[in-house]
């Protein structure tokens, strides 16, 4: 269960690599059931496991030595987050800040070539699209700005840090919970299409199952009111939570980009309200909350750049 990208750093760290190609396959099946019935979780976490499980199956059936085996991991993490964000640099980026923590030059090169090939195979099979397209060129803003900028880091510092302990004060809830079967929890975790459905009726608005990528798109072209984002900011956290404490098969990448994105955009919104700019930068502030809010949840700063 959950995301997959702790049990790779452990297996890096403590197994030389090591990811068992059964927990590959079992975070894949039950990744799709999860995220395809509404969890509010995304499917960059269980990519990191999966390819990882598949890196070290092709280390153990070429024989590799154990060092050797034991880069293979971290390859196959760059090579499925190119492909799943359709980032290349921030994949290479991301796997030698979060899996490695170093800069081994060995594998800066191992992780520089699997991210060029992932990613060229990736668009040569959906082709260039980005995951969101911005119609304009944002700029930071007037001078004022900074203050609100800087209101929206310290804001997403302690949503990062609310998200962050709510996770884990509530895991350790569902594991003190005896009376249902351990896995059955992700089925009392999947209450949260009511907080879906509450959305669609009060909000009109989807976002709260998966990853929420159109939604958060329309947050970033200034599509959505103020009081939409802040609601949505505040159901897609309560959803994450409740889908990932309980066990859920998913990552939280992509909802900490969502959080943040709507967080963002609110912000903005306030800052037209009292410097009484017109509210044309809200792709702005909603880019930079998404990177707050990430570098906060996944503690990788320099991915989120």
């Amino acid at each position: 269960m959950g995301s997959g990208v702790p049990q790779v750093k452990g297996a890096y760290a403590l197994e030389s690599g090591s990811v068992p190609f059964r927990d590959a396959v079992g975070k894949f099946v039950l990744g799709i059931v999860q995220i395809g019935s509404g969890g509010s979780l995304g499917r960059e976490g269980p990519t990191v496991q999966i390819c990882a499980g598949v890196s070290s199956l092709l280390a153990r059936l070429a024989s590799l030595s154990q060092q050797n085996s034991r880069r293979m991991a971290p390859v196959g993490v760059t090579a499925g987050i190119a492909a799943a964000f359709n980032a290349p640099s921030a994949a290479a980026t991301f796997t030698l800040e979060e899996i490695i923590a170093d800069l081994d030059q060995t594998m800066l090169w191992g992780v520089i070539v699997a991210a060029a090939i992932a990613a060229a195979v990736e668009r040569s099979v959906l082709g260039q699209r980005p995951v969101f397209e911005m119609p304009h060129v944002h700029s930071v803003g007037p001078a004022s700005a900074l203050v609100s900028y800087a209101l929206l880091g310290v804001l997403s510092a302690v949503v990062s840090v609310a998200i962050t302990d709510s996770l884990l004060g509530l895991r350790t809830r569902f594991k003190d919970l005896t009376v249902v079967p351990g896995w059955a929890h992700p089925a009392l975790g999947g209450a949260t299409g009511t907080l879906a459905v509450i959305a669609l009726l009060w909000l009109k608005s989807r976002g709260i199952t998966g990853g929420g990528y159109e939604t958060l798109a329309l947050a970033l072209t200034g599509s959505l009111p103020a009081k939409i984002l802040l609601a949505l900011c505040v159901l897609k956290l309560a959803a994450t939570v409740c889908s990932y404490s309980s066990g859920g098969a998913g990552g939280i990448f992509a909802p900490s980009l969502f959080i943040g994105g709507t967080l963002g955009g609110a912000i903005d919104y306030l800052e037209a309200a009292i410097f009484h700019h017109p509210p044309d930068s809200i792709g702005a502030f909603a880019l930079v909350g998404m990177g707050a809010v990430f570098a906060g949840i996944i503690r990788a700063p320099m991915t989120r750049s």
